[in-house]
C-alpha cells in the first residue's frame, strides 16, 4: 500500500502533531493572563495609596496638628489680661483656621471611599459646632465678661473640642488603617506571584529536561 503524502494525510493527524505547540501556547496565555491581572491589581492598589491614602495621611495630620495649636491659642485668649496679646492670639487663630480649611479642602478632593466621606463629614459637622461655641466665648472675652467666658469654656467649648479632636483622630486613623491594608494586600499579591512564577519555571525546566527521554521511548512512527 502506498504511503500517504503529507498533503493527503488526515487533518486530525496534522493537528495531533501540533498538540505540543498548542499546549505551549495555552500555557503561555494562562501565565500571561495571570501576570497581567496581578500587575493590574498592584497598579490599582498603588494608585489608591498615591491618590487617596498618602494625601489623606498628609492632610489629616496637618488638620489635627493645627486644631491642637488653635485650641492652645484659645486657652491663651481666655486667660490673658492684655488686649494686645488677645488680639494677636485671635489673629493667629484666624490664620490657623484658614490653614485648616485649606487642608480640609485638599482632603475632600482626595476622597474616594464612602466610609472616608462619612468620617470627613462628621469632622466638618463637629468642627462647625466647636467654632460656633468658641466664637461665643470670644465675644464674652471682648465684652469684658471673663468669668462668663471661663464658665462657657468649661461647660461647652472644652466638650466640643474633645468631640472635634476625636473626629480628627478618627479621620487620621482611617487613613492609617487603609495604608496598612493596601500595603499588606500588595505584599500578599507579590508573594503569591513569586511562588507562582517559581513553580511555573520549575515545571517548565522539569518538562524540558525529561521530554527527550520520553521521546526516545516512543515509537518512531508517532511523529509521522
Amino acid at each position: 500500500m502506498q504511503d500517504k503524502t503529507p498533503e493527503h494525510r488526515p487533518v486530525s493527524h496534522r493537528i495531533s502533531r501540533l498538540k505540543p505547540l498548542i499546549m505551549l501556547a495555552v500555557v503561555l496565555l494562562i501565565v500571561g493572563g495571570i501576570g497581567f491581572t496581578v500587575v493590574h491589581q498592584i497598579r490599582i492598589d498603588a494608585a489608591k495609596i498615591v491618590e487617596d491614602t498618602l494625601p489623606g495621611l498628609a492632610y489629616g495630620g496637618q488638620v489635627n496638628a493645627e486644631l491642637s495649636e488653635n485650641f492652645a491659642r484659645t486657652l491663651l485668649v481666655i486667660n490673658t489680661d492684655s488686649t494686645e496679646e488677645r488680639d494677636l492670639y485671635l489673629k493667629r487663630i484666624d490664620e490657623g483656621s484658614k490653614r485648616v480649611n485649606d487642608s480640609l479642602e485638599g482632603y475632600r478632593l482626595a476622597i474616594f471611599e464612602e466610609e472616608d466621606r462619612q468620617t470627613f463629614d462628621r469632622l466638618i459637622s463637629v468642627r462647625d459646632k466647636y467654632r460656633e461655641v468658641r466664637r461665643r466665648a470670644f465675644d464674652l472675652v471682648k465684652e469684658g465678661k471673663r468669668t462668663e467666658a471661663v464658665r462657657l469654656f468649661e461647660t461647652e467649648v472644652l466638650p466640643a473640642y474633645t468631640t472635634q479632636k476625636e473626629a480628627g483622630e478618627a479621620l487620621f486613623d482611617y487613613n492609617v488603617r487603609q495604608a496598612d491594608e493596601r500595603g499588606r494586600h500588595i505584599e500578599t499579591v507579590c508573594t503569591r506571584t513569586q511562588w507562582f512564577v517559581a513553580i511555573i519555571c520549575v515545571a517548565i525546566f522539569v518538562s524540558g529536561f525529561f521530554t527527550p527521554f520520553f521521546a526516545i521511548r516512543l515509537p518512531p512512527n508517532i511523529w509521522k
